[in-house]
């Protein structure tokens, strides 16, 4: 008896239950889309590029109003009165893809937006004519500028070479550049109208030092994009008047020893001039090469010793052979 009263009011509780579920189902609004006259139609098209390096405009159509029995008809892309794309019909509450036919044109070298024609039969058999825009990729311009000389120190009167090389490392074509440096005898490098992706340009100038100088070139340059100029300041390069001196000592640790006993010469040389000597050699004409093919940095010392074993009283001289920078 107890057992049966407990399944009764299991089951009134169950009942219970399930009765205010559909109660609260009851109370909660329908959600369904309703018909409207004409569809809200949004697109989204961006250019991409195919195997060829040619653009593609990947399209996307959604509709956001309407109700499954709505749908337009005939949607069509157009670029300068080229049917590029086509979606046969999109229904209501629904989206999308389509990719265009190739452009006569390469994703590098689209550098403004392309304006499409669409066109579509609506929801209530009216035919839409309106615009949208392909927009240029965002790509940043990158450019690559570099100033060399054939040396940067000479003689009085000489002269020097500049060499200026201009890329364009990026997507986008840059227009209107304009190298300039400021060194006597240079200024205006060069101009170039246009500069597309991946092609090179280089100028060259000789100038003639007759007092130190100093190479601080900058290039300018704007885009189709663009709504001012950029430019590209390189760090400055010293040009100087050769004052090649170096002072050289040549000492030993003792003066007197025993015969066979050993005796250590240092070579000391200080470059106390304005240049690099890149090529230094020291001989001897009885102990032969004691160094060769040495670097001497500006306002560097450097020492070189030398171990020998007398036997007898002998003079050495080392003779110092330096060929500058210029």
């Amino acid at each position: 008896m107890p057992d049966e009263f407990s399944s009764v009011l299991n089951m009134r509780k169950i009942f219970a239950l399930v009765l205010t579920l559909l109660m609260l189902f009851a109370a909660l609004p329908c959600a369904h889309a309703e018909t409207a006259f004409a569809a809200d139609l949004h697109l989204n098209i961006k250019p991409t590029a195919n195997t060829e390096g040619r653009v593609v405009l990947e399209i996307s159509a959604e509709i956001t109003n309407g109700d499954e029995t709505q749908y337009i008809q005939m949607l069509e892309f157009r670029y300068e009165n080229d049917l590029i794309a086509k979606v046969e019909y999109l229904g209501g509450q629904s989206e999308t893809y389509v990719w265009s036919n190739p452009l006569n044109m390469s994703l590098t070298g689209m550098t403004e937006d392309l304006e499409l024609e669409v066109s579509y039969i609506d929801f209530d058999g009216t035919t839409v004519n309106r615009s949208e825009m392909a927009y240029a990729e965002a790509a940043e311009p990158q450019l690559s500028f570099k100033r060399t000389a054939d040396r940067n120190a000479v003689a009085a009167g000489e002269k020097v070479k500049l060499t200026y090389i201009i890329k364009n490392e990026g997507s986008v074509t840059l227009l209107d550049l304009d190298v300039y440096d400021e060194i006597p005898g240079v200024g205006s490098v060069g101009t170039i109208e246009m500069l597309f992706p991946g092609e090179l340009r280089e100028f060259t100038k000789e100038v003639t030092v007759e007092k130190d100088m100093k190479s601080e070139p900058r290039v300018s340059y704007t885009t189709a994009n663009s709504h001012g100029y950029t430019t590209l300041v390189l760090d400055s390069l010293n040009i100087v008047v050769s004052n090649p001196q170096l002072s050289v000592t040549l000492k030993s640790d003792v003066t007197s020893v025993e015969a066979g006993s050993s005796v250590t010469l240092v070579c000391s040389v200080v470059n106390e001039g304005n240049i690099a000597f890149p090529n230094v050699t020291i001989v001897d004409e009885k102990l032969g090469v004691i160094i060769e093919n040495a670097q001497i940095e500006l306002g560097k010392a450097y020492s070189w010793n030398k171990v020998i074993m007398p036997v007898a009283s002998q003079n050495y001289m080392f003779v110092v052979k330096a060929v500058d920078a210029s």
